[in-house]
């Protein structure tokens, strides 16, 4: 299966006989290093700037890595959905994942891939979240100290560290319950952030001989051997409660079955819950410190949410989340997404020959799709850099535009099964953060977006929290 360019926008010959296909532009930069010094440089403004230059279908090659960049959403779909059995999750990225996911949903294919989906989606559906939402609710309660420690200074501080620590204990206390001691969860939470980092680090490497030595490596070893001890400990735990069912996660994991009505094996359980670590807690917190960006450089926009947030009163409280309630919360997420998805791309690895645009991707090649890059696509988005949650609303809801305009949660069968676990977190601390502090940002203080291994801003975010009541 081909897509084809906008026959308006491609001028065919009317000569007999075939063509040769098109060659792929390749971006230009140094002997070997290629645009590498650009990307280190500006790694964001490179990438819009080279879809201007070189079009929507590109070559990059640094070093010895050499991959085919895509950019226009309708690419996105050929490749996430037309010809999604053509394109696998292959590459350094992946391989460095598994030492912390094992055969996670992240980094699974084929039949374990399906059987695992089939089993962990479920768990994800509203009505499945409504004890999950209230651990949510209490551990982000627990962590506003913080925030108005932070308040009382009267100076600007780094909001990203706060909204990560938050953002983590939640996650914990959705994974393994409200019973875990908080020394316990102390602990995980250094081990879980290392891992997370290191996993960037070691695909950068990635080029390096097997031989070179790679700094962290044994602090990464080591705090991956606690994690399994304690996930170890608990799943044991949670099946030895059989039907007293506690709410969290790992127990709702345990006792999830298959289509034939087999559960999880221990090991099956706990890569689900690395997955769940490793791709929720630190895009979670990035997508909200860029949140927290936007509506300290908005203040119309900050107004409104904490609005909002008064007449919900919070995030609902011990009750089952409502979505509906924070609407504006919502539309402020959603474009969040659109503008700064903290996974900007999407890495993969062509399996069988194929061709987009016209252009040849002969199997065994790279290609790397690039979703920051689709969502700010001129000939999709009215003013595309613009940050206008309003946007959402006139448009009766960003996530129902056409698939690969708007994918900060992966598209099609690779989609974030957590993706309403990561909503939920959002709306939860937003309208806590809203109903308690005005955002207001730090002028002296340069914010710049970083595509690393997460879309991070560079120097993170400051802001001063200025109490509204």
């Amino acid at each position: 299966m081909t897509i084809r360019r906008d026959p308006a926008m491609t001028a065919r010959s009317e000569q007999p006989g075939p063509r040769p296909h098109p060659r792929i532009p390749r971006a230009t930069g140094l002997p070997w290093l290629g645009p590498l010094p650009q990307l280190l440089r500006d790694g964001f403004g490179y990438l819009l700037e080279a879809r201007r230059r070189y079009g929507d279908v590109y070559r990059l090659d640094i070093g010895g890595l050499r991959t085919v960049v895509l950019n226009h959403p309708r690419q996105l779909r050929h490749v996430h959905l037309d010809r999604a059995a053509a394109y696998h999750r292959q590459g350094p990225l992946f391989e460095q994942m598994r030492r912390v996911t094992g055969n996670g949903l992240a980094v699974s294919q084929g039949e374990i891939w399906r059987t695992q989906r089939r089993r962990v989606q479920p768990l994800f559906h509203h009505d499945r979240l409504a004890a999950v939402h209230r651990l949510l609710d209490t551990a982000a309660d627990e962590q506003m100290p913080l925030f108005e420690r932070a308040a009382r200074t009267g100076t600007p501080v780094a909001l990203g560290p706060l909204l990560a620590r938050t953002t983590m204990k939640m996650t914990v206390r959705a994974v393994f319950g409200s019973g875990i001691p908080d020394a316990t969860v102390d602990r995980i939470c250094p081990d879980m952030e290392y891992a997370v980092s290191y996993v960037v680090l070691a695909t950068l490497m990635s080029p390096l001989p097997r031989w070179a030595p790679r700094p962290g490596d044994r602090r990464f070893e080591q705090a991956i051997q606690r994690l399994d001890a304690l996930l170890t400990q608990v799943v044991a735990e949670r099946r030895r409660a059989g039907e007293r069912d506690p709410g969290d996660l790992i127990a709702m994991l345990t006792a999830s079955e298959d289509d034939a009505g087999e559960r999880m094996t221990a090991r099956q359980v706990r890569d689900e819950t690395m997955t769940l670590f490793l791709a929720g807690y630190e895009t979670t917190a990035l997508a909200l410190t860029w949140a927290a960006h936007f509506l300290s450089t908005h203040p119309a926009s900050m107004a409104r949410v904490g609005e909002e947030a008064d007449l919900a009163g919070g995030a609902g409280g011990g009750g089952a989340f409502d979505a509906h309630r924070l609407p504006y919360t919502g539309a402020v997420w959603d474009e969040t997404l659109r503008l700064t998805p903290p996974i900007w791309w999407n890495p993969r690895w062509a399996v069988e020959d194929d061709e987009i645009d016209g252009y040849p991707i002969p199997a065994g090649t790279a290609v790397t799709p690039l979703a920051f890059v689709a969502q700010r696509h001129p000939e999709v988005w009215e003013r595309p850099h613009r940050f206008d949650p309003d946007r959402v609303a006139a448009a009766r809801g960003i996530r129902r535009r056409p698939q690969g305009e708007w994918m900060p949660f992966g598209l099609g069968r690779d989609h974030c099964v957590g993706r309403e676990l990561a909503n939920l977190e959002a709306r939860i601390v937003l309208s806590k953060l809203a109903q308690r502090f005005r955002l207001v940002a730090d002028p002296a203080h340069r914010v710049r977006p970083v595509p690393l291994g997460t879309l991070r801003p560079r120097h993170g975010i400051r802001v001063r929290l200025e109490p509204r009541r």
